[in-house]
């Protein structure tokens, strides 16, 4: 047995998302960012959009659009 039968898909990111909607509604704030072109590695697979991503989140500002 192999695949799907012996480990299925995990459902992180409706649960990160869940966590995330939860901390909204108490008032905190939040912001995704979906790297659609990248896999596990999106600092290595979008280097300048990553950067972008990173310090708009430090400074508190939204990126330009990439």
């Amino acid at each position: 047995m192999a695949g799907e039968d012996v480990a299925p898909a995990q459902p992180m990111v409706a649960q990160t998302r869940a966590v995330l909607e939860a901390y909204a509604e108490r008032g905190g704030a939040y912001r995704e960012a979906v790297f659609e072109a990248s896999g596990h590695s999106p600092l290595l697979e979008e280097p300048e959009r990553f950067v972008a991503e990173l310090v708009a989140q430090v400074i508190g500002e939204a990126p330009t659009a990439a």
